[in-house]
């Protein structure tokens, strides 16, 4: 079951890596280095991968050792991923989409 998930969020990832690769290279062209999107791809890109660790058997420490106080999870985020990534391919088993969210605050 979950194989399926990983298997379907690994692609998701690395296009994902791909675009944020792309948007951060046009920094110069860009006041300040203010790149539309970046941003949300990053934000996105941090809980996706969030997620996929912890559906690969990962715990929290392991994935973020050092967290530092202005970079802490979201909550809201993280809970909206996890539901996004999990229930697109499982709608019908919502206890699977309930299951991180709990086992990621511990």
């Amino acid at each position: 079951m979950r194989t399926i998930i990983i298997r379907t969020m690994k692609p998701q990832l690395k296009a994902l890596a791909l675009q944020i690769r792309e948007l951060k290279a046009t920094r110069k062209q860009h006041a300040f280095g203010a790149v539309p999107g970046l941003k949300d791809a990053q934000v996105t890109y941090r809980y996706m991968h969030i997620c996929y660790c912890l559906l690969r058997g990962r715990t929290i420490g392991q994935i973020e050792p050092k967290n530092r106080e202005d970079n802490k999870r979201s909550g809201y985020h993280f809970d909206k991923a996890w539901k996004q990534w999990v229930g697109t391919v499982y709608p019908a088993l919502p206890e699977v989409a309930d299951e991180a969210p709990l086992c990621a605050r511990a």
